[in-house]
């Protein structure tokens, strides 16, 4: 609706000054700032529909990330590798996570509570990095988006 009466506004004003006017008038910087005000609809209107796209694919989209980041857990760290998971969030988005579950949440010789992931994924005083949650998602974010890309053009022309 918005967007209708944005371009019944937009076209409103340019009828009544016209191309003419606005060069003599305006030095054309009415027109400029049409096309500016349409080109600024445009990618308002793109940013919606990936915003809708995404979210209906979210879940699709996250299968195989999750399934490489279970896989690049350590064999040792079960626990760790069962808490991978796709969580739906409020609205339509979702999120991919690795532990905050209470079976990964560890405490340390001092006392302090830590999460397993964390340890795994960025290492610790004694213990190397294993790297298991960004590295699927870094591989995958070209074809995320060329993948996000072939949706909207299916699903908005």
């Amino acid at each position: 609706m918005i967007d209708f009466i944005l371009d019944k506004a937009k076209d409103h004003v340019w009828s009544v000054l016209g191309e003419e006017a606005d060069k003599r008038i305006m030095g054309g910087r009415l027109g400029r700032l049409k096309e500016r005000f349409s080109r600024e609809i445009f990618y308002f209107q793109l940013y919606k529909a990936l915003f809708v796209v995404q979210g209906k694919n979210a879940e699709e989209f996250s299968k195989d990330i999750v399934a490489e980041m279970k896989d690049l857990v350590p064999v040792d760290r079960g626990e760790l590798q069962k808490s991978v998971r796709f969580e739906k969030t409020k609205g339509r988005h979702g999120q991919v996570i690795a532990g905050d579950t209470p079976t990964t949440l560890k405490r340390s010789k001092k006392g302090h509570v830590f999460d397993e992931a964390l340890a795994v994924e960025y290492g610790t005083v004694n213990m190397p990095a294993q790297p298991f949650f960004w590295p699927p998602l870094n591989k995958r974010e070209k074809a995320i988006a060329a993948r996000l890309k072939r949706k909207i053009e299916k699903e908005f022309g």
